[in-house]
């Protein structure tokens, strides 16, 4: 086929646009079985070039894609490296290592642009995999900084991180609508902060590793309060 046309995949997907060869080259629009609809450049069958994403959850990703997703900035001085392992790399090079800005993806589906130091992710940049996404700070390949953490169950942090943990100060959205904010110690509710829970009542005052440990104020979901001089709490009847 060659020239303009139409072609519906077995799995639902529908191709509108442009041809060569039987090819997807040129612009065109595919509406995707999942929701997702993409309208721009192809080549190969591939998106490569300037083209608009528009995702089922209403996320749009707009600018100039390269056959493995969106590069959101061209990167000058930019080179493409590849691995035994399915890996692929758009960006800056300095004594061989990805260094300064570019884009990472794994053949297992983890992705990564931002900066990058030395072969690891160092400065502002945005990792995601099959199990959550984070966008934020990174020193030395790790989350260390202030960032957001979204979680594919529904859970989010966004807080500051130590060394992939959250230490310091950060608030935790579950999934079920109860939130706390707080201080944070390698990774656990620890200090001094707030959970509001999912029923409607409160907790304020002392944690210790990630339970309510110490003095505070409970807020039923009716209203009334109570102050706590000394709660202590396992992990086991944790109810949020």
């Amino acid at each position: 086929m060659k020239g303009k046309g139409v072609q519906k995949m077995p799995n639902g997907d529908r191709y509108e646009g442009n041809f060569d060869f039987n090819y997807y080259n040129g612009e065109g629009k595919m509406y995707y079985a999942n929701g997702d609809v993409y309208a721009g450049i192809w080549k190969n069958n591939s998106k490569f070039g300037k083209g608009t994403l528009t995702k089922k959850d209403g996320t749009i990703e707009a600018g100039t894609f390269d056959g493995s997703g969106l590069i959101e900035d061209v990167i000058e001085g930019a080179t493409t490296l590849t691995d035994n392992f399915g890996g692929k790399y758009y960006g800056t090079v300095k004594n061989g290592k990805k260094h300064g800005k570019g884009r990472w993806e794994s053949g297992a589906g983890e992705k990564y642009t931002g900066e990058w130091k030395d072969d690891l992710y160092h400065g502002d940049g945005k990792f995601s995999d099959i199990n959550y996404k984070y966008t934020g700070n990174f020193k030395n390949g790790k989350m260390n900084g202030t960032g957001k953490w979204q979680h594919s169950n529904g859970d989010s942090y966004e807080g500051e991180f130590v060394n992939n943990e959250r230490e310091g100060q950060g608030t935790y959205t579950h999934q079920n609508g109860a939130v706390y904010a707080g201080e944070w110690h390698k990774g656990q509710r620890h200090g001094k902060g707030t959970m509001n829970f999912s029923d409607g009542g409160s907790y304020k005052g002392e944690w210790k590793n990630g339970d309510r440990s110490g003095k505070g104020v409970v807020v039923f979901k009716d209203g009334t309060k109570e102050d706590v001089k000394e709660v202590k709490e396992k992990s086991s009847q944790r109810k949020y």
